[in-house]
């Protein structure tokens, strides 16, 4: 048994922590290796909650990340029907959708509109408690949605002025599936927290959740 939990480690684990690290930038240096996408999302959750003592959690319209309580409160694709109060704590912003746009304003090309209005909202709702937004970098269950170039250097924008922490849900773009090895190198902006699955295990069950050394001793 390689791989359990962070509590019990061995020297195959300590050596893809290091290897898995070592693709990734200088800010993302702490590894936690769980079973599921879903909890690797949860685990973020929890990580940017602690770090912060903060609660309100921000994901897009159109998002998928997980089953599990808080990654399913933080899914609107679909699978919210029928289900009850989701975790409280949940905001949402508009997806920059263009084919179908959120806001009826863009044909063919997003021009980010939704995104300011998204924050907007956001600002109108929210009690002051705002600790991460979790985004996909492309949107797979809401239907293989590209931001345009720009957008997420607009949303890391937005985060930082409101002191948002911002997670990158990598299930389905990490480890080679875009032209770079990561999709946050192809838009240029680094997450306060990665996740990683699919991809990561081969086909087994494994999942990590990397962030700063920071908010990694805030959030144990």
């Amino acid at each position: 048994m390689l791989h359990l939990d962070s509590t019990m480690l061995s020297p195959d684990v300590v050596e893809l922590a290091d290897r898995l690290c070592g693709l990734l930038p200088p800010s993302l240096s702490k590894a936690q290796f769980l079973n599921t996408g879903g909890e690797a999302n949860e685990s973020a959750i929890r990580f940017a909650k602690i770090a912060s003592g903060r609660f309100e959690v921000i994901g897009m319209a159109g998002s998928w990340h997980g089953t599990t309580t808080g990654a399913s409160s933080a899914t609107y694709a679909h699978g919210r029907k029928n289900y009850g109060p989701a975790m409280p704590g949940l905001l949402a912003s508009p997806a920059p959708n263009a084919y179908r746009c959120p806001i009826r304003r863009c044909r063919e090309h997003c021009d980010m509109t939704c995104l300011d209005i998204g924050f907007d909202m956001i600002g109108a709702t929210s009690v002051g408690s705002e600790v991460a937004l979790i985004v996909e970098p492309v949107q797979s269950a809401g239907g293989i949605v590209v931001p345009p170039e720009g957008y997420f250097q607009r949303l890391r924008d937005h985060c930082e002025s409101r002191g948002i922490l911002l997670i990158f849900d990598e299930a389905q773009t990490g480890l080679g599936r875009v032209e770079a090895m990561f999709a946050f190198e192809e838009v240029g902006v680094v997450p306060d927290i990665l996740t990683l699955s699919k991809t990561l295990g081969g086909g087994l069950p494994l999942s990590a959740v990397v962030a700063s050394e920071e908010v990694a001793a805030q959030g144990k």
